[in-house]
């Protein structure tokens, strides 16, 4: 057999078995790691009905919400703008900056207790939110005893010893069915790891690409 032959044997070997085999050998990862992934999305609990402050003066509403993918998290009374949990924030923000700036169905809900929108407003201008980093966060309010109500009765929130509803480090993700799915320590490199992981499970990304069926055929 010619040396020609045995390339021409060695190329179709590699075209009908090693390259198939190594792609089905990636695609079974990326579907074991989507898997893994969904695995880890249990339903915690529900986001609640929601009556809330904006620093506008406006209220914000469940209604206002809905199909929505959210990412919720509380601060605690008094809450400095340049407390770590605040800077943190801002931190996660811009590590989403380029992915969800553009997307309607999301949004970051960072809930405050205060009795009234003009309580919200100072801590709100303080934060600086202007940047369109921002565009996607809210920053709204309620009485003290609602948001402890929500955190633990709804969230259920995985408080641990020394953490309270409104002050902890999580952050809980919530479906476009008001449905939580899971929870992750904001002070956690690898949980927001974990975040960036299961966000696009939950919101996959859209394929603005349109097709003329007519033309197409």
């Amino acid at each position: 057999m010619s040396k020609n032959n045995n390339w021409s044997l060695i190329g179709l070997f590699f075209l009908l078995v090693v390259l198939p085999a190594g792609s089905w050998f990636f695609m079974q990862r990326g579907a074991d790691f989507r898997m893994k992934a969904l695995g880890e999305l249990d339903e915690l609990g529900q986001f609640p009905a929601v009556s809330l402050f904006l620093p506008d003066g406006d209220t914000l509403t469940s209604e206002d919400l809905s199909n929505k993918v959210l990412m919720v998290n509380f601060f605690p009374e008094n809450v400095s703008p340049e407390a770590p949990e605040v800077r943190q924030m801002k931190w996660i923000q811009s590590q989403f900056l380029e992915r969800l700036l553009n997307r309607e169905e999301f949004r970051f809900l960072s809930l405050v207790p205060v009795d009234s929108a003009a309580q919200l407003a100072p801590l709100v201008r303080a934060m600086d939110l202007s940047d369109k980093q921002f565009r996607r966060w809210i920053v709204a309010g309620a009485p003290a005893d609602n948001l402890k109500k929500w955190a633990t009765g709804y969230l259920h929130l995985p408080l641990k010893a020394g953490q309270t509803p409104l002050h902890n480090p999580y952050i809980a993700i919530v479906d476009m069915e008001g449905k939580v799915r899971h929870f992750y320590d904001m002070m956690n490199t690898e949980e927001v790891g974990k975040l960036m992981v299961h966000l696009p499970i939950l919101m996959p990304e859209k394929d603005d690409r349109k097709v003329d069926i007519k033309t197409a055929q």
